[in-house]
């Protein structure tokens, strides 16, 4: 509970401006293999209801979730696809 309040408090202080570094900075973390800390990213960003990249934050979460064998959480990242983004289905 207490790493959500804490999500919860960056969100409120975050600009939309925020949101492009918070997911460039997921991005880097998934791209060093840092997986863990990258879905924690990712969730705070998906959180923050920015759409600008959602569809691409949604992704790397779900192929963070499978590399670290989450297998159920990946399969309801990736499962999202066909409602929330048909357009890339």
């Amino acid at each position: 509970q207490a790493a959500m309040i804490e999500a919860i408090k960056r969100l409120e202080n975050t600009t939309p401006k925020d949101y492009a570094s918070l997911f460039k900075k997921a991005k880097a973390q998934f791209d060093k293999k840092q997986f863990s800390d990258a879905i924690e990213s990712l969730t705070t960003y998906l959180e923050s209801k920015d759409e600008e990249f959602a569809q691409a934050a949604t992704f790397m979460r779900g192929e963070a979730y499978f590399a670290i064998k989450e297998f159920k959480k990946a399969i309801i990242d990736f499962s999202k696809f066909p409602e929330k983004f048909a357009a890339s289905s």
